[in-house]
């Protein structure tokens, strides 16, 4: 996916998409991800990396596509992830959702994959500012905020946390672009490098706040908003750039 967006080569699109849809064929049983699928072997309950990268991923295919069933599924995978991983005894989420240890297990640090507490807080920011959430994006300043004593100490084991800490402290933007032209003016943001952003689009009237009354028949315009406070609507990616620019983006 990264690479499609830098590249804009649409092959790179198509495989990622494939690996995708494998996954959900194969991996995504009686509305429940499984940890891995082999040909007639059993199948074992997924654990929260399963769900929060899933849940991530279909975000990121939404945000380049404009395709509905991506978005539909990363709102469905995040609430199961809450249904499934909720620590009441905290603000984080447990490794695994059945009761077979004898002690839960929380882990926030970086290993040989993202710590996956903390993309689960990446993700709470993101469907947060898409959906005007104020609890996904409550919930994910508390999860930064119980982090910051092991961040200080111990740095180089959360980068994520990080990541959304550079989130949190600088202005976090929402770019909607509405029009016919949104696939071509979304390949055009996507080359660029904006971490501190969700970026999506739609070519027809949609009913999610950031597209709501900001369809113009025959028109397609850029809408930039930070903290649900839109400036101008404009019509090139340059200008959009120049919006955020001026607030020291």
């Amino acid at each position: 996916m990264d690479v499609y967006k830098a590249l804009g080569d649409v092959k790179y699109l198509h495989e990622a998409q494939k690996v995708y849809t494998s996954l959900l064929k194969n991996a995504y049983r009686f509305q429940n991800l499984v940890h891995s699928y082999k040909k007639n072997s059993k199948l074992v309950a997924a654990f929260l990396d399963d769900y929060v990268f899933m849940t991530k991923a279909s975000f990121d295919l939404y945000s380049v596509t404009t395709e509905l069933e991506y978005l539909d599924q990363a709102t469905k995978l995040l609430n199961q992830t809450k249904e499934k991983f909720t620590d009441s005894e905290s603000v984080f989420y447990k490794f695994n959702s059945g009761k077979e240890l004898i002690s839960k297990i929380i882990t926030t640090n970086d290993g040989v994959q993202p710590s996956a507490n903390a993309v689960m807080a990446q993700n709470l920011l993101k469907l947060g500012h898409f959906y005007y959430n104020e609890a996904y994006l409550n919930e994910s300043k508390n999860m930064l905020i119980a982090m910051h004593e092991k961040i200080a100490s111990f740095p180089e084991s959360y980068s994520q946390w990080f990541a959304l800490q550079l989130n949190m402290t600088f202005p976090y933007y929402e770019i909607a672009v509405v029009g016919n032209k949104a696939p071509t003016l979304l390949s055009e943001f996507n080359t660029k490098h904006l971490p501190n952003a969700i970026v999506v689009g739609s070519s027809k009237p949609k009913n999610q706040n950031l597209f709501e009354s900001r369809f113009v028949a025959g028109e397609t315009y850029i809408y930039v908003s930070e903290e649900r406070a839109c400036k101008l609507p404009v019509q090139t990616v340059d200008e959009a750039l120049e919006q955020m620019e001026t607030e020291r983006y």
